[in-house]
């Protein structure tokens, strides 16, 4: 009935239909490059403002970022507004803090899409056209192994 009164209407999953994308809430979804997600996540602890409320740290954020660029996914990250309508302080800092991050790395986020690799608790990729950007999330020794590419490494981006 919605698609006859609306024919291009986007769905979302959340009836307990297929809808046209998925909507993981509060977890980063997997690599998923043949349908389209977007992960919903609070910058805190939960939807609403709760005062002295435990928000991810900048790292968090910039992971969870990263992770879902990585998983071919978009990110929305909530944050829930004071009684008197206001963003509380805190978050509009760390919002600025990941917009600085974007303003050296957006170009590893921005129009990209997930892979070659999936993403894994050491490092996630994107890549746009013949660039492949790496980014090193958690390295347990100075060397990552990663499958060959049939390219030629130019160096880091920043």
């Amino acid at each position: 009935m919605i698609r006859q009164l609306q024919p291009n209407i986007l769905i979302n999953n959340r009836c307990g239909l297929p809808g046209d994308f998925d909507t993981p809430e509060q977890l980063i979804g997997s690599y998923q490059d043949d349908r389209p997600w977007e992960t919903c996540m609070t910058l805190g602890e939960q939807w609403s403002w709760k005062p002295d409320d435990q928000m991810k740290s900048l790292q968090q954020s910039v992971t969870t970022l990263v992770r879902c660029a990585g998983g071919d996914g978009n990110l929305l990250f909530n944050v829930g507004p004071m009684p008197d309508g206001r963003i509380e302080p805190r978050q509009v800092e760390r919002l600025k803090e990941m917009g600085e991050w974007l303003k050296r790395n957006g170009e590893s986020i921005y129009g990209t899409r997930g892979g070659p690799w999936k993403p894994n608790r050491a490092f996630a990729s994107t890549r746009r056209e013949q660039t492949i950007y790496l980014h090193v999330l958690h390295a347990s020794s100075d060397a990552i192994e990663l499958p060959d590419v049939p390219r030629k490494v130019l160096g880091p981006l920043c």
